[in-house]
């Protein structure tokens, strides 16, 4: 839709489409492959990669490809799921995406881990996401046994009040 810029990507997210972008065999055989270990936002994150090791974009003011947003797109599942589910997906989502602007955005030096608001702020993401999987077990265990929730709670030492 518009040329490449590198902060736009890290910031704002993958605003080219992947089924639009075409890739040098140079890219694969330098070992510069997707990061399978982000599920909803892999595209990001590979191109955030290119563009932090220099790599050139090319824009090309030409229609290649459509993308249509259906219910079984990766990152549009989690809207017809249960409650739950939702916040769950939508969790990973965010933690993805910080990951992404926090190892390919701007900092002061190579190990600089951003400020302490940065930090309080993953800190609570990561207690937020924490507190999603542990309500999500939760739940489930309710839902379909619930004479072993109290099994589950000492198992993992949960405590609940102050």
């Amino acid at each position: 839709t518009v040329p490449h810029n590198h902060r736009a990507i890290i910031y704002y997210g993958p605003y080219i489409g992947s089924t639009a972008l075409f890739f040098k065999k140079a890219i694969i055989e330098e070992g510069i492959l997707v990061n399978e270990k982000f599920k909803y936002t892999m595209d990001w994150e590979w191109y955030a990669h290119l563009g932090s090791l220099g790599k050139k974009f090319t824009f090309i003011n030409e229609t290649f490809a459509g993308f249509r947003l259906h219910s079984q797109n990766q990152s549009q599942k989690y809207r017809q799921m249960a409650e739950i589910d939702k916040l769950f997906n939508r969790a990973q989502q965010l933690a993805e995406g910080y990951t992404i602007k926090r190892y390919y955005g701007y900092r002061f030096t190579k190990k600089d881990s951003g400020s302490l608001l940065e930090e309080f702020c993953l800190r609570l993401l990561w207690w937020y996401y924490r507190c999603i999987v542990l309500a999500q077990k939760l739940f489930y265990l309710l839902r379909y046994n619930p004479s072993e929730v109290k099994e589950y709670i000492k198992r993992r030492n949960v405590k609940f009040g102050v």
